[in-house]
Protein backbone atom coordinates (compact mmCIF):
# COMPACT_ATOMS: atom_id res chain seq x y z
CA UNK A 1 0.00 0.00 0.00
CA UNK A 2 1.59 3.18 -1.12
CA UNK A 3 0.53 6.79 -1.37
CA UNK A 4 0.09 8.90 -4.42
CA UNK A 5 0.67 12.60 -5.00
CA UNK A 6 -1.95 12.82 -7.69
CA UNK A 7 -4.53 11.27 -4.87
CA UNK A 8 -4.18 13.39 -1.87
CA UNK A 9 -5.00 10.27 0.45
CA UNK A 10 -4.46 6.66 -1.85
CA UNK A 11 -3.92 3.10 -0.38
CA UNK A 12 -4.14 0.23 -3.10
CA UNK A 13 -4.52 -3.21 -2.45
CA UNK A 14 -3.83 -5.90 -5.37
CA UNK A 15 -6.66 -7.87 -6.38
CA UNK A 16 -4.02 -10.60 -6.35
CA UNK A 17 -3.22 -10.83 -2.55
CA UNK A 18 -7.07 -10.56 -1.65
CA UNK A 19 -7.10 -14.26 0.18
CA UNK A 20 -11.06 -16.05 -0.61
CA UNK A 21 -12.27 -15.50 2.82
CA UNK A 22 -11.48 -11.58 1.96
CA UNK A 23 -9.30 -8.95 3.67
CA UNK A 24 -10.09 -7.03 6.84
CA UNK A 25 -8.07 -4.04 7.60
CA UNK A 26 -7.77 -0.20 8.63
CA UNK A 27 -5.61 2.66 6.93
CA UNK A 28 -4.78 6.29 8.17
CA UNK A 29 -4.09 9.55 6.24
CA UNK A 30 -0.55 10.64 7.33
CA UNK A 31 0.11 13.88 8.88
CA UNK A 32 1.16 15.51 5.42
CA UNK A 33 -2.02 13.79 3.79
CA UNK A 34 -3.84 15.47 5.93
CA UNK A 35 -2.58 18.83 5.62
CA UNK A 36 -3.22 18.28 1.91
CA UNK A 37 -6.27 17.32 2.39
CA UNK A 38 -7.25 20.18 4.59
CA UNK A 39 -5.94 22.51 2.04
CA UNK A 40 -7.70 21.12 -0.97
CA UNK A 41 -11.33 21.07 1.50
CA UNK A 42 -10.34 24.39 2.66
CA UNK A 43 -10.48 23.04 6.45
CA UNK A 44 -9.31 24.58 9.34
CA UNK A 45 -8.14 21.15 10.45
CA UNK A 46 -7.72 17.87 9.74
CA UNK A 47 -6.34 15.97 12.78
CA UNK A 48 -7.38 12.31 11.86
CA UNK A 49 -8.97 10.47 8.32
CA UNK A 50 -8.94 6.75 8.76
CA UNK A 51 -10.55 3.86 6.99
CA UNK A 52 -11.79 0.47 8.32
CA UNK A 53 -12.98 -1.81 5.79
CA UNK A 54 -13.26 -5.21 4.52
CA UNK A 55 -12.87 -6.80 1.30
CA UNK A 56 -14.56 -9.37 0.26
CA UNK A 57 -14.32 -11.85 -3.31
CA UNK A 58 -18.05 -11.63 -5.14
CA UNK A 59 -16.97 -14.29 -7.60
CA UNK A 60 -15.24 -13.92 -10.35
CA UNK A 61 -12.69 -10.59 -10.56
CA UNK A 62 -15.37 -8.71 -8.79
CA UNK A 63 -15.60 -7.00 -5.09
CA UNK A 64 -17.21 -5.87 -2.55
CA UNK A 65 -15.71 -2.97 -0.01
CA UNK A 66 -17.48 -2.22 3.06
CA UNK A 67 -16.24 0.07 5.75
CA UNK A 68 -16.03 3.39 8.28
CA UNK A 69 -14.36 5.78 7.61
CA UNK A 70 -13.71 8.70 10.25
CA UNK A 71 -12.29 11.90 10.67
CA UNK A 72 -11.77 14.90 13.27
CA UNK A 73 -12.09 17.61 11.26
CA UNK A 74 -12.55 21.32 11.87
CA UNK A 75 -14.26 24.16 9.54
CA UNK A 76 -14.74 27.83 9.68
CA UNK A 77 -18.57 29.15 10.09
CA UNK A 78 -19.72 30.59 7.11
CA UNK A 79 -21.22 33.49 9.41
CA UNK A 80 -18.64 33.95 12.19
CA UNK A 81 -14.90 32.36 11.03
CA UNK A 82 -15.15 30.52 14.71
CA UNK A 83 -13.97 27.34 14.35
CA UNK A 84 -16.43 24.29 14.24
CA UNK A 85 -15.06 21.04 15.26
CA UNK A 86 -17.22 17.45 13.83
CA UNK A 87 -16.28 13.91 14.01
CA UNK A 88 -17.91 12.42 10.89
CA UNK A 89 -18.50 8.44 11.05
CA UNK A 90 -19.30 7.69 7.04
CA UNK A 91 -20.30 4.50 5.68
CA UNK A 92 -18.71 3.30 3.12
CA UNK A 93 -19.96 0.39 0.40
CA UNK A 94 -18.68 -0.10 -3.25
CA UNK A 95 -18.45 -2.45 -6.20
CA UNK A 96 -15.50 -3.29 -7.89
CA UNK A 97 -15.36 -4.61 -11.15
CA UNK A 98 -12.14 -5.19 -14.08
CA UNK A 99 -12.26 -2.81 -16.55
CA UNK A 100 -13.44 -5.48 -19.10
CA UNK A 101 -16.15 -6.17 -17.84
CA UNK A 102 -17.18 -2.77 -16.98
CA UNK A 103 -16.86 -2.30 -20.89
CA UNK A 104 -18.71 -5.50 -21.46
CA UNK A 105 -21.58 -4.47 -19.08
CA UNK A 106 -22.04 -1.21 -20.95
CA UNK A 107 -24.79 -0.76 -23.43
CA UNK A 108 -24.73 1.02 -26.71
CA UNK A 109 -24.59 4.54 -24.96
CA UNK A 110 -21.57 3.27 -23.16
CA UNK A 111 -23.72 3.74 -20.16
CA UNK A 112 -23.63 0.96 -17.22
CA UNK A 113 -26.77 -0.25 -16.17
CA UNK A 114 -26.90 -0.23 -12.31
CA UNK A 115 -29.69 0.14 -9.23
CA UNK A 116 -30.22 4.14 -9.62
CA UNK A 117 -30.47 3.81 -5.40
CA UNK A 118 -26.94 2.59 -5.51
CA UNK A 119 -23.36 4.12 -7.04
CA UNK A 120 -22.34 1.95 -9.96
CA UNK A 121 -19.15 -0.52 -9.38
CA UNK A 122 -15.73 1.42 -9.57
CA UNK A 123 -13.10 -0.10 -11.66
CA UNK A 124 -10.34 -2.67 -10.63
CA UNK A 125 -7.46 -0.14 -12.37
CA UNK A 126 -4.21 -2.78 -13.17
CA UNK A 127 -5.29 -5.45 -10.85
CA UNK A 128 -5.29 -3.02 -8.16
CA UNK A 129 -7.94 -1.32 -5.86
CA UNK A 130 -7.82 2.40 -4.27
CA UNK A 131 -9.24 2.48 -0.94
CA UNK A 132 -7.90 4.98 0.19
CA UNK A 133 -9.22 7.18 -2.42
CA UNK A 134 -12.90 5.99 -2.03
CA UNK A 135 -12.43 6.61 1.33
CA UNK A 136 -11.30 10.51 0.55
CA UNK A 137 -13.99 10.76 -2.19
CA UNK A 138 -16.88 9.68 0.99
CA UNK A 139 -15.24 11.50 3.53
CA UNK A 140 -15.26 14.76 1.23
CA UNK A 141 -18.78 14.30 0.00
CA UNK A 142 -19.88 14.30 3.49
CA UNK A 143 -18.65 17.24 4.72
CA UNK A 144 -21.06 20.73 5.17
CA UNK A 145 -20.52 23.27 2.40
CA UNK A 146 -21.49 25.40 4.80
CA UNK A 147 -20.95 25.36 8.08
CA UNK A 148 -22.79 27.49 10.60
CA UNK A 149 -22.26 27.55 14.70
CA UNK A 150 -25.81 26.90 16.10
CA UNK A 151 -25.54 30.29 17.85
CA UNK A 152 -24.23 32.47 15.03
CA UNK A 153 -26.74 35.00 13.59
CA UNK A 154 -26.61 36.67 10.08
CA UNK A 155 -27.68 40.50 11.32
CA UNK A 156 -27.28 43.17 8.24
CA UNK A 157 -29.36 45.93 7.96
CA UNK A 158 -28.87 48.57 5.06
CA UNK A 159 -28.79 52.37 6.36
CA UNK A 160 -30.46 53.31 2.96
CA UNK A 161 -33.08 50.69 3.01
CA UNK A 162 -35.57 53.26 5.19
CA UNK A 163 -34.69 56.37 3.14
CA UNK A 164 -36.47 57.72 0.05
CA UNK A 165 -35.29 57.89 -3.73
CA UNK A 166 -33.97 61.16 -3.14
CA UNK A 167 -30.65 59.91 -1.59
CA UNK A 168 -30.77 57.17 -4.51
CA UNK A 169 -27.27 56.79 -5.09
CA UNK A 170 -26.99 53.02 -6.55
CA UNK A 171 -26.93 51.66 -9.89
CA UNK A 172 -30.22 52.34 -10.63
CA UNK A 173 -29.56 56.64 -9.82
CA UNK A 174 -28.42 56.85 -13.41
CA UNK A 175 -31.86 55.69 -14.91
CA UNK A 176 -33.20 57.64 -12.83
CA UNK A 177 -31.30 60.95 -13.87
CA UNK A 178 -32.08 59.31 -17.63
CA UNK A 179 -36.10 59.13 -16.91
CA UNK A 180 -36.27 62.71 -15.69
CA UNK A 181 -34.78 64.42 -18.08
CA UNK A 182 -37.23 63.27 -20.73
Amino acid sequence: MTGSAEIPFSRTISVAHVPDKGLQGRVEASAEERSLIAGLLDLVALDELSFDYTLSRQGGERFMLAGTAQARVTQACVLSLDPIESEPSIQVSAQFWPETELAMSADSDGAIEVDPDEDGPEPIVDGQIDIGHLAYEHFAASLDPYPKKSEATFDWSDARAGSNDEGMDGPFAALKSLKEQT
